[in-house]
């Protein structure tokens, strides 16, 4: 007997799983639902399909009030297993279609609740739908998808042993070898450790079927004695058609022909029933093919004969039966590929739905933020402005107050000192004296206008440099002579430094003003003492000026506000407030930097700094 007919007997075996006794069948009708409940469960709990008590009718028969039991106590352990045993059930009677109904809800229900152990359960009734269909590959699939659930759950010696018992045979039969070993020694494993007797009297006939397979015959026939010998002390009819397919298998690969003969004829006494005709018709074709090989073609010619009137009407049955179940599970899938289109579609406008409302709400964010930064920009340059214009106003408001009152007070001389000029009698003295008074007024008016202009040149960023080489001490030099000639005070005018020469690069003209301006200013405050001119190198790169008098000093609280425009010392003295102003505005202009020592005690010492050799390129284009 070849490798592939052994299997093809496990297959079968496994297809008609249960041969109730009627003759050991006792009338359960009238019994208690607490004995029905525990004739099932006694089924469900130790794998069986059948016993001498209960068979299949009787739990197609009370399934539905213990499913009922189940859900309202909560086991839902028994609640699968009795729906899969239906399931079994149904598919070995050759209803698919409603086994394949009460696979789909087992399937739904366990995810819904998400109980690994149903599901367990549901992916294995998948594979006995497949299986009774001589859909092969498509049963090992699911075993093995319900196999591997197993290790996802804590360990159900239970729902393992179901699962394996389908499994391992399938394997078989797809030779599979090398992961049937592996299943095998699983279920041979779990027979011993939990002492389950099915799973040790299947663990044996399996191994036979291996063995022979392979060709190792002494293997085989020492699983086979192990399988009698289980048998022996646990006889039960549900075990005993496990057992002689076993023997069968080994008799025929040994080539017994009379003990494979006896064998056959067991068989097909346990099969006189008319719910399992299918596999009697199958097991007596197999049994006429034997019997050709064999050699006794009378016998083969006597059962094909049997089996011809036999066999039209069970290949219509058969055959509407695929037919019903393809078009069963084309409407299934089907109706699943529309629903799961339709989830889809719906989860693909929730998903676009929440993108343009997450899109939405992120652009009205980005906007909401960039109108509100906008906003806050605008307020803090309008606030700026205003402040801006407030100081404009009040400076353009102080400088119309000082220049009426400063140009007055030239012109006044001018006016009154020219109309001296112009009387009879006026001798050459007053003459000379008028003269000087009016050329003094002159000079202070053309200063105030120059510092005007400079003020204007400032404001709109125009004020010009003209950079070249210039000797610092001839211009320090230089402007000490100038305002020795031209001060009004009996102070004494002093230029200092240790410098005979001392190149620089700066505008002489600029350099000049600061000087000028900052010595006068001493001149109007020093009435008598000294007012020096010092210069001295700082560092290698920058030169030091300091012009200090002996004159009334500048108080603590008005030194930071000296610099602004308008500011005056003493609003008294004549000036516009303008020059140092205009002063720091050209040294910070060229680099340096124009301060007041504070800790300079005899009067007043200001002091900036000139760079030897300035950043001209980026002073002039800053012009």
């Amino acid at each position: 007997m070849s490798a592939t007919q052994y299997i093809v007997w496990i297959v079968i075996l496994l297809g008609g799983w249960a041969i109730p006794m009627q003759a050991d069948t006792v009338a359960i009708g009238q019994s208690s639902f607490a004995a029905r409940k525990q004739l099932i469960e006694e089924l469900l709990d130790n794998n069986l399909g059948f016993t001498k008590e209960i068979h299949f009718n009787d739990v197609l028969r009370y399934a539905p009030s213990l499913e009922q039991y189940y859900k309202t106590h909560k086991d839902r352990l028994h609640l699968f297993q009795l729906q899969e045993l239906t399931v079994y059930i149904h598919a070995t009677k050759g209803d698919v279609v409603k086994a394949s109904k009460i696979c789909k809800q087992l399937i739904h229900q366990a995810q819904e609740q998400h109980y690994l152990p149903g599901l367990v359960l549901g992916y294995h009734s998948e594979g006995l739908i497949f299986l009774n269909t001589n859909m092969l590959k498509e049963a090992h699939e699911k075993f093995g998808e319900a196999y591997s659930l197993l290790a996802k759950m804590p360990p159900n010696d239970c729902l393992k042993e179901v699962v394996l018992l389908q499994y391992v045979p399938v394997c078989l039969h797809l030779n599979l070898m090398g992961e049937s070993a592996r299943l095998l020694e699983d279920l041979y494993r779990l027979g011993q450790t939990s002492g389950r007797k099915l799973s040790q009297l299947m663990a044996e006939c399996f191994y036979t079927y291996y063995y022979n397979q392979q060709g190792d015959y002494p293997k085989a026939k020492s699983h086979l004695l192990q399988a009698e010998a289980l048998y022996e002390q646990h006889p039960f009819p549900y075990h005993e058609s496990f057992l002689l397919y076993a023997e069968l298998s080994y008799a025929r690969a040994t080539h017994d022909v009379e003990m494979a003969s006896h064998y056959y004829a067991r068989l097909v006494e346990m099969n006189q029933r008319e719910e399992i005709q299918r596999n009697l018709l199958e097991y007596n074709e197999l049994l006429a093919e034997y019997y050709l090989q064999t050699g006794n073609d009378q016998a083969a010619c006597q059962i094909f004969n049997q089996l011809h009137a036999a066999n039209d009407s069970v290949q219509k049955h058969h055959y509407n039966s695929q037919i019903e179940m393809l078009r069963t599970v084309y409407q299934i899938d089907h109706k699943e590929m529309s629903n799961r289109r339709g989830r889809n579609r719906l989860l693909m406008a929730c998903i676009v739905g929440c993108l343009l409302i997450l899109g939405c709400t992120t652009l009205y964010i980005l906007l909401y933020r960039r109108v509100n930064a906008r906003l806050k920009r605008s307020r803090l340059e309008l606030e700026a402005a205003r402040a801006k214009a407030e100081n404009s106003i009040r400076a353009k408001s102080l400088f119309l107050s000082n220049m009426s009152h400063e140009i007055r007070t030239p012109l006044n001389a001018l006016a009154g000192f020219s109309s001296i000029l112009v009387e009879e009698g006026v001798d050459d003295e007053t003459r000379r004296q008028c003269s000087e008074i009016i050329c003094l007024n002159s000079d202070l008016l053309q200063k105030l206008i120059a510092d005007i202009v400079d003020l204007s040149t400032i404001e709109l960023g125009q004020m010009k440099f003209n950079f070249g080489e210039h000797n610092a001490t001839e211009i320090c030099r230089g402007v000490a002579d100038t305002i020795e000639r031209i001060k009004q005070t009996s102070a004494e005018v002093r230029f200092e430094t240790s410098l005979d020469a001392c190149p620089l690069y700066t505008d002489k003209a600029r350099l000049q003003q600061v000087l000028i301006n900052l010595m006068v200013n001493a001149t109007k405050f020093t009435k008598e003492g000294h007012i020096t001119l010092k210069l001295e190198k700082q560092d290698e790169q920058t030169l030091l000026f300091s012009i200090s008098d002996t004159g009334c000093g500048i108080p603590a609280d008005r030194r930071e506000q000296i610099f602004r425009r308008f500011e005056k010392l003493n609003e008294e003295a004549q000036g516009s407030g303008l020059g140092l102003s205009i002063c720091q505005v050209i040294i910070e202009h060229i680099g340096g930097r124009i301060w007041i020592d504070p800790d300079y005690s005899d009067g007043a010492r200001f002091c900036f700094t000139h760079p030897i050799h300035p950043d001209t390129e980026r002073k002039e284009a800053t012009a």
